[in-house]
This record gives structure tokens, C-alpha cells and sequence, in this order.
């Protein structure tokens, strides 16, 4: 299976993801941690969808 597809402008972008969207906050926390442990390089976290919680996990990464 593939990992990425190329973009028109060159840049890759991973075929899985992890989406937050309907998760709590200490869900999300604990899930975006195992993900990237596992290898995903792909959080869906958009910001209009309340997920501000994945922005400020950055720092631990």
C-alpha cells in the first residue's frame, strides 16, 4: 500500500490519518500520542471543528 501521494506543487501528503473531530480532549491526547508512536504522520485536527487541543500538543513532540 502506498504512504503518500504527490501533490501538483511537489509535496507529499500521507493516505492515513487520525480525525479528531468527535473526540474529548483527553481523548484526544492520548490518541494523537499513540498515533504518532504507531507512525502516522497525518492528524486531521481542524481548528473550526473545536480541536484546539492537538495545537497545543506540539510541544511534546
Amino acid at each position: 500500500m502506498r504512504e503518500s501521494i504527490e501533490l501538483s506543487d511537489g509535496r507529499k501528503v500521507a493516505l492515513l490519518g487520525l480525525g479528531t473531530c468527535f473526540a474529548t480532549s483527553d481523548e484526544i491526547e492520548t490518541a494523537v500520542a499513540e498515533a504518532i508512536r504507531v507512525g502516522y504522520r497525518l492528524i486531521d485536527a481542524a481548528p473550526k471543528q473545536g480541536c484546539a487541543t492537538v495545537g497545543s500538543l506540539s510541544s511534546h513532540f
